[in-house]
């Protein structure tokens, strides 16, 4: 469990662009938030659903290159074959979406689903063209798109445990590995679905990489240093970027916080707030700062135009 799960955490309530706790998402789901948006687009259009609309809106790759059709790149994402199809992608979206919404805010999560749902499509459309695929094959379905947010959710969350099939406890990042594993497999040795599954593989891959360099990539920060555009937003001088650590001392003094916040959150459930020492104290409110600094930073640079 993050540090953001709880109550002391919970000064920041996530709603439509800006970024909460993890413990927020379900507070927050319902109220703005962009998974309940999304999840009720793609529950309208499957109870719209008809022949007519696959065959306007499903991704065919040679309708896709030859025809111009690009908009199935987009429609194909909201379109579902039954209701197991749709139930667990939807599941799997409410999942893990609302812990990436919490540390992202909307405009970045639903930039995450859409964009990296089309990519899954182009690649699909490529590798038809290529022979790997059958040319006439045909695709549907949010798989993509909720890969992609997995795949993002075990970067920003790795050790957030989840009961698969309602039994199997697994962190976020074991399970996003054997996934991934999974596909690799299927899509090399051409198994069943292996289209599908590289779909899968290429949001899951692409959300992962989002999560853990994407993003600062949009940093304006960084690209008003790197053209010489004057001072950062943060008052930096270009080319005197302060030495911030690299991603994964970052990502390691971040674990080490949640670690220790969990062990005294811990012995405060069991024994009392009275019982901390002086020492747990000042390690509690330095690792929440840490934390709670990293996740303003993040929102910040959503926050610029």
């Amino acid at each position: 469990m993050s540090w953001q799960d709880r109550e002391y955490a919970r000064r920041d309530v996530g709603g439509w662009g800006r970024g909460g706790g993890a413990a927020t998402a379900l507070s927050g789901f319902g109220r703005g938030s962009v998974v309940t948006v999304l999840i009720v687009a793609n529950v309208v259009v499957f109870m719209l659903q008809s022949q007519a609309v696959l065959a306007w809106g499903l991704l065919i790759p040679q309708r896709v290159v030859a025809h111009g059709e690009v908009w199935r790149l987009v429609t194909a994402t909201f379109l579902h074959a039954d209701f197991p199809h749709i139930f667990f992608n939807m599941f799997g979206l409410y999942m893990f979406g609302r812990l990436v919404e919490s540390r992202w805010g909307a405009r970045a999560t639903l930039g995450l689903y859409l964009i990296c749902g089309v990519l899954a499509n182009v690649v699909l459309t490529a590798s038809a063209y290529v022979g790997f695929l059958p040319i006439r094959a045909s695709a549907l379905g949010a798989s993509g798109c909720v890969l992609a947010v997995l795949g993002a959710a075990a970067v920003l969350f790795p050790h957030e445990v989840f009961l698969v099939m309602g039994v199997i406890p697994a962190r976020l990042r074991t399970l996003a590995l054997v996934y991934g594993a999974g596909y690799v497999y299927n899509v090399v040795n051409q198994g069943s679905n292996y289209g599908g599954d590289l779909c899968h593989l290429v949001g899951l891959v692409g959300g992962a990489w989002w999560a853990w360099r994407g993003r600062s990539w949009w940093d304006i920060r960084r690209r008003a240093a790197f053209f010489g555009r004057g001072q950062g937003v943060d008052g930096s001088q270009p080319g005197r970027r302060e030495a911030r650590g690299s991603f994964r001392e970052r990502v390691r003094q971040r674990e080490v916080d949640q670690q220790a916040v969990d062990r005294i959150l811990k012995k405060v459930h069991d024994y009392g707030v009275h019982s901390l020492t002086e020492a747990e104290k000042r390690t509690l409110l330095q690792a929440t700062e840490r934390l709670q600094a990293a996740d303003r930073g993040v929102r910040g640079a959503e926050r610029l135009p």
